[in-house]
């Protein structure tokens, strides 16, 4: 895969994860960056409905309990729908 990623235009593969940046006291430099969800399959959109956390990976479309104020998920995700897109999913981007 490192190969097609880098004939694709990516320098480096996809982490796999959703980094938590936050601006605790609002000027405009974040002062907590953390992990906020790993395992991922290069996940491309987010949105947060309700409790609930979704990401758009590059094959489906899954979502996480999410409580206000959290720096780190650590549920399995919950399979919402696919995503076809073929063998390089380049719809998506």
């Amino acid at each position: 895969q490192g190969a097609m990623m880098s004939k694709a235009g990516a320098v480096v593969p996809s982490a796999n994860r959703i980094t938590l940046l936050r601006d605790a006291d609002g000027d405009g430099v974040a002062e907590v960056r953390t992990q906020f969800i790993s395992g991922l399959f290069s996940p491309f959109g987010m949105a947060l409905i309700g409790d609930r956390f979704y990401v758009a990976n590059a094959d489906a479309l899954v979502s996480f309990p999410y409580k206000p104020g959290e720096t780190h998920i650590t549920a399995k995700p919950t399979f919402v729908a696919n995503l076809p897109g073929g063998l390089n999913h380049h719809w998506t981007k």
